[in-house]
């Protein structure tokens, strides 16, 4: 499961980006992550008690919370509150977060790897992450960004990106999502790939 941010208003959907800008604007993205992690955590964990089951969580946070040694506490704790194994959450960072703080983020997401947590990168191919740093992150996952799909079926220079990619992640062991198969030919080709 992904743990999505949802906020109804007077009976109206509030849209995620939306729902990021006014907490953003109030400077509260730290709160919203802290919130989103903690709640989700505390409903899978009460789910899989439940239903004896192990299903696994992933959750979007923002680049703050690995600017500082601190700043994945939070993580660590919802954890341990409502007795979640850290081997089934996994914690989702946009590429362009990962790949342009000039590796700053790498000791929290190295120290993140050390709770047992996995960790995806979400959007990849969104920005310009140099590959080489794909070895020295330690990824489990990969999110290929839907934007790269939309004209999969008809153009061989996607279907070669796609490719290359693909060898690449199965090489590095690195697990492959592709965000935004919206169409039965995509998923054919990528599955083809």
């Amino acid at each position: 499961f992904e743990a999505l941010t949802r906020w109804s208003v007077d009976g109206r959907l509030v849209q995620a980006q939306e729902i990021v800008e006014i907490a953003g604007d109030a400077g509260m993205l730290v709160e919203l992550d802290a919130f989103m992690l903690d709640e989700a955590v505390r409903i899978m964990a009460d789910w899989n008690r439940r239903r004896k089951t192990a299903f696994t969580l992933s959750v979007n946070l923002f680049d703050v919370h690995f600017l500082t040694p601190t700043g994945t506490a939070f993580i660590a704790e919802a954890l341990q509150a409502h007795r979640f194994p850290a081997d089934l959450l996994t914690i989702e960072v946009a590429e362009t977060s990962v790949f342009t703080q000039d590796g700053k983020l790498a000791p929290a997401l190295v120290a993140l790897r050390e709770t047992g947590c996995r960790l995806s990168v979400d959007d990849f191919g969104a920005g310009h992450a140099p590959l080489s740093d794909l070895r020295t992150l330690s990824a489990d996952e990969i999110k290929i960004d839907g934007r790269l799909l939309t004209d999969l079926e008809d153009s061989r220079e996607s279907q070669a990106i796609l490719a290359a990619l693909l060898q690449m992640t199965n090489c590095l062991k690195i697990e492959t999502i592709a965000e935004g198969v919206e169409r039965v030919e995509q998923a054919d080709t990528l599955l083809k790939l």
